[in-house]
Order: C-alpha cells, then structure tokens, then sequence
C-alpha cells in the first residue's frame, strides 16, 4: 500500500505537461490538447478520480477475494447439478454470499471519500479555480489557512453527522438486498404435547354449534371436531423398588 502523498507525488509526474508520460499518451491519442489534465476545469476532476481509483482499487480486490473464499462450494455444485448456469449461479449463490463483504468494502472507500484530501492538495490545491474543491479541501482552507477554527469545527460535526447517516443507510440497503436466514420459531401450539390454547377451543366449540348437523348422524349433535390423538411421550425404564427386608 502507498500513502495518498507519496501518490498524489507520482501522478503530477505523470500528469506533467513538459514530460509527463500519460500526458504524452493521452495528447498522442487526441483525448487531450497542449494543457495538461490537472490545468484545464473540465478534466481536472477526472484525474483525481483516477488517482484514487488507482491507490484504492488493490485493496478493494483483496477483500472481494477474501469473500470469494468463505462461498460455499456444495451450494455452487448443487446448483450445478440442478441444471443453473455460471451467470444464474453467480446471481442466487455468489452474490448473496458476498453481502457482508461488499459492505465492509463500500463502507471504507464511503468514508475516505469523505476525507479525500493528501493527493487533492498535492495535485490540485483545489483548482483551477474552485473545479477540485471539495468540502474536506474547504475544511482546510477554513480552519488552517483562515483560522476559522469555530466555523471549521461546525463544518467538521455536519460532516460526521452526514456520513453516519449515509453510513446508516447504506447498511440498510444492504439488509433488505440480503436473504434473510432467519428461521420462524416454532410456536407452543404447533407441538402435538403442547396444551391446547382456550381461545381456540371455545372458538371450534362455537363454530360447531352454528354449523348445520345432519339428523341421520345421533353422534353430530355433539360436535364434529376431530379428537386429537394422544400424546405419545418416550417410556422410561422405572427402576426396580428394594423389597424391604421383614424381620
């Protein structure tokens, strides 16, 4: 890994107009004229953002492959056997896998965006003009270049606050997109040895007597409801009792 310093350092080289080599590329190509990518307004923002995509990008594939790794094979295989494609195996086995991965990678690179500074200063400074200054630049310039360290301090909190709840969104996005591996619990009721619940006795007996009883059957008149069958509970071997010796 590289500092955003010592980067921000090598891409001016590369971006130098008298003898930077991506500059010569790009102006042999005809993407650019005689100014250099960092001195014209239009194109100045593009160059910071291949810069950080560029510092960033190795760590990003590192932690999707670390994901790639906790995927289950035997889901991949079933699939397999089921007749789904590569790309259909991706989408409902790989994917959902990656979830929390993918997370923990947005949530870095979402927040470094938001303290974006080293390579804009060394770069940049924030120009030309005002093309490159982003709100972090301008913290800086507030606080210590102008000396408005009150203001600075307000711009710094809304900062924080903005990212924790763009933070906090972004996990909640991420949750519903997730599959749910919960599991419903299984209710007292639904067990067969489970005492039946008064409610639902009273309710069958009342619907028994609104339902209409055929007269050739003398056993309806006294409720249709099926008797449910007895609970049939493990038997345990009682141990044998001491005879107690008579005198």
């Amino acid at each position: 890994m590289m500092a955003p310093l010592v980067a921000g350092m090598v891409w001016y080289f590369l971006y130098n107009g008298t003898f930077g080599w991506y500059h010569w590329l790009l102006q042999s190509l005809g993407i650019l004229g005689p100014k250099s990518i960092l001195a014209s307004a239009d194109t100045a923002m593009i160059g910071l953002v291949l810069v950080d995509v560029w510092q960033w990008t190795p760590l990003i594939t590192l932690i999707t492959l670390a994901g790639l790794k906790r995927v289950p094979q035997d889901q991949l295989e079933a699939n397999m056997v089921d007749g789904a494609s590569p790309l259909r195996n991706f989408f409902s086995v790989t994917l959902p896998n990656l979830y929390p991965v993918l997370l923990i990678a947005i949530m870095l690179r979402f927040m470094d965006n938001f303290r974006f500074i080293d390579s804009i200063l060394v770069l940049t400074g924030g120009g030309p003009g005002n093309a490159t200054k982003i709100l972090p630049v301008y913290l800086f310039e507030v606080s210590f270049k102008f000396f408005k360290l009150g203001r600075g301090a307000a711009i710094a909190l809304i900062l924080l606050i903005v990212t924790i709840i763009l933070g906090k969104l972004l996990v909640r996005v991420f949750d519903r997109q997730q599959p749910s591996k919960r599991r419903k619990s299984r209710r007292p009721q639904d067990s067969p040895c489970a005492a039946p619940n008064r409610f639902v006795i009273v309710a069958a007996a009342a619907r028994d007597r609104r339902a209409p009883q055929p007269r050739t059957e003398p056993a309806a008149k006294f409720g249709t409801h099926a008797r449910a069958a007895p609970c049939k509970r493990p038997a345990t071997a009682m141990p044998p009792r001491r005879r107690e010796k008579t005198a």
